[in-house]
């Protein structure tokens, strides 16, 4: 059985504009601009990764004979974009048809309608030789603190908002923040999702998709020297950092491990988080700790929680 490779990737963008203290991206914290990749280097990854072969994201379910290959082969490549930016489709698109690759686009549906993201418009005029659409919630919460009730709704109401945008089934689901348990797992399958793209650094074993679909990050700093390692098979490095940071969230708790890390990074109040760029798209003018996302499909937002509120993100890994 061959293996794949399954690269995370968020926003792409020229250099010019995330240098730039005037342009679109100048107000992003650091934390979700550390995830937006230059489109120069996310050409140079593709031409890469190219000669590993694509994989194409169907294939990952029905293991075709084709799939079968030798041990040493490396892992064919399978590209995705998390949340819906722009840049996924107007800087990424060209590149994905130049290399001959089909991505697989999850989408934040609060997001939807933001200038920095995809319209439903455009998601509607994307080709589907080039892009596969999956889920990525609603308002992109730390799904494994929220009840079930609150899960069910998140996912739920963004392959809903999705298939009526898209007029077909929407089977795949990206869990945001790697924020994923037992329960998720249930109720996404109950939901009709039938692959589950985790954060678990790992390569896939194609035809086996039912433990979830690991991936690596990648990020703005990443050398091309690692990304090389990756097309060779060997994730060593990404693996160990995630294993280390997940000691200390695990020691302090998911909100105080957001805060300190917010801390570290040096990320003021005055930065966008994704929640800040939910309530941009739809104009809701509350607090954080209040903010009701939303819903793309309705135009209103969804009932408020029984229990605790999905923290703002800080982070999309």
């Amino acid at each position: 059985m061959s293996e794949c490779l399954c690269l995370m990737y968020h926003n792409v963008c020229p250099a010019a504009a995330i240098d730039s203290p005037h342009g679109p991206l100048a107000g992003l914290s650091r934390s979700i601009a550390s995830y937006t990749v230059t489109t120069e280097a996310f050409s140079e990854q593709m031409a890469l990764a190219a000669g590993n072969g694509w994989l194409d994201p169907a294939e990952l379910d029905d293991a075709p004979p084709a799939a079968a290959a030798a041990a040493t082969s490396p892992p064919r490549v399978l590209v995705t974009f998390d949340d819906g930016w722009a840049g996924s489709v107007d800087e990424a698109g060209p590149v994905l048809e130049q290399h001959g690759a089909r991505g697989v686009l999850f989408v934040t549906t609060g997001l939807i309608g933001h200038p920095l993201f995809l319209s439903p418009g455009a998601l509607r005029r994307l080709p589907m030789e080039r892009y596969e659409i999956g889920g990525h919630t609603v308002s992109h919460p730390f799904l494994a603190e929220l009840d079930d009730r609150e899960i069910q709704r998140e996912l739920q109401q963004s392959k809903a908002t999705l298939e009526d945008i898209l007029g077909r089934e929407i089977r795949s689901l990206s869990v945001p923040n790697g924020s994923i348990d037992g329960r998720v797992r249930r109720i996404a399958g109950e939901l009709g999702y039938r692959a589950i793209y985790t954060s678990e650094v790992r390569l896939n074993a194609v035809g086996r998709v039912r433990d979830g679909i690991g991936r690596v990050a990648v990020r703005r700093t990443t050398p091309r020297a690692t990304f090389q390692q990756w097309l060779e098979g060997r994730l060593g490095g990404a693996g160990w950092r995630r294993r280390l940071l997940s000691v200390p969230r695990r020691l302090l708790g998911g909100a105080c491990y957001r805060r300190l890390r917010a801390c570290v990074l040096g990320e003021r109040g005055t930065q966008n988080e994704m929640l800040d760029l939910m309530r941009g798209a739809h104009g809701v003018a509350a607090p954080p700790q209040a903010a009701r996302v939303v819903d793309a499909a309705t135009g209103s937002p969804p009932p408020p929680p029984r229990t605790r509120a999905a923290e703002p993100v800080s982070s999309t890994h």
